[in-house]
């Protein structure tokens, strides 16, 4: 759905122009309908919304480099109030596919800090993490965050076993397709193609231990985490099978980990911006110019099903099914700036 549409509704898309967003019907449908009466609209407020909610934009100030310092130790050595990070979530934030430690290793800072003000404030909760983050301050939360989020090329922790052809091919069709007969969205509408994660809010899940992605998924369906901007995560996993959930968590840890998150959409944009600037559009030389690769964002259906994977756009997001960023397909250089 293009940011126009979600732009005339009053919302702000996070995601990138992926398929988080409204109908444009519906809009439609809300500016042109009369008043109803009390009954129906009491009905329609208990309904389930028919697409996903805009979650907000992050705007949190970029971490320091005094914050990522104290991380740094935070992470390595810990404090006379935290146990070091590192000794569940590995040297390097490459987290521990045993045990169910997640990586951490370069996911938004943005995503990390929630996640550990979640903790703290209850909205999510395991026994560990909830206990820890209590007794960290909010500069130790902050600080910790900044580190993971500065971090790439983590050691890739080898997946567990991959799953059986009938499992494989339901995993990759809840992350490409979701299921339209459970009202399951695709994975990708939100968290990208191939699970690279999708702005500041949307982690990626792409090389993501499968025992910590059935955990939380778990914990969506019970309510010890509920903590999604979006509201669409508990929906989600109730909707899923135990089976769905060992499924598609065990494709998304085969899948190799992005190098690099960006808390910055604005800097990737403009650099995209920039490299499409500099393409000549015709041929000149004799040789012909080709526009640079955008990712595909045109997700289809809301609930999957009928859902493709999106064309290729060019490199302003110009394209059929461009990003509206003009994200590059590829991941940020590792000296760029910075979803567990």
């Amino acid at each position: 759905m293009r940011a126009a549409c979600l732009a005339a509704a009053g919302f702000a898309l996070v995601a990138g122009g992926t398929g988080c967003s409204r109908k444009s019907e519906t809009v439609a449908t809300a500016a042109s309908s009369t008043p109803s009466t009390a009954a129906s609209a009491a009905a329609a407020a208990a309904s389930p919304p028919s697409a996903p909610i805009i979650a907000p934009r992050a705007t949190l100030p970029q971490p320091t480099e005094e914050a990522r310092q104290l991380g740094a130790t935070l992470a390595s050595q810990g404090a006379s109030n935290v146990t070091a990070c590192a000794s569940c979530h590995g040297p390097n934030g490459e987290g521990n596919a045993q045990t169910g430690f997640p990586r951490l290793a370069g996911q938004s800072y943005a995503y990390l800090l929630h996640e550990l003000n979640s903790y703290f404030d209850e909205s999510r909760v395991q026994p560990v993490m909830s206990a820890l983050a209590k007794v960290m301050s909010s500069a130790q939360r902050e600080a910790g965050a900044a580190y993971y989020a500065s971090l790439g090329n983590a050691p890739v922790v080898a997946a567990s076993a991959p799953a059986r052809a009938a499992a494989a091919s339901r995993g990759r069709q809840l992350a490409s397709s979701g299921d339209e007969a459970r009202a399951v969205q695709a994975c990708a509408n939100c968290h990208g193609p191939d699970g690279v994660g999708v702005g500041a809010s949307y982690p990626y899940l792409a090389g993501q231990h499968a025992a910590y992605l059935v955990a939380t998924l778990g914990a969506w369906r019970d309510g010890t985490r509920h903590n999604d901007p979006s509201g669409q995560m508990p929906i989600i996993a109730k909707a899923l099978t135990e089976a769905d959930l060992q499924a598609v968590a065990s494709h998304y840890a085969q899948l190799p980990p992005p190098l690099r998150r960006d808390d910055d959409l604005a800097v990737r944009a403009g650099a995209a911006a920039s490299a499409a600037s500099a393409v000549v559009s015709g041929p000149r030389g004799g040789q012909v110019a080709q526009a640079a690769h955008g990712v595909g964002a045109a997700q289809g259906a809301l609930t999957g099903g009928a859902q493709g994977p999106g064309g290729g756009g060019a490199g302003t997001g110009g394209g059929p099914g461009g990003s509206a960023t003009g994200e590059s397909a590829m991941p940020p250089a590792p000296g760029a700036a910075a979803s567990r």
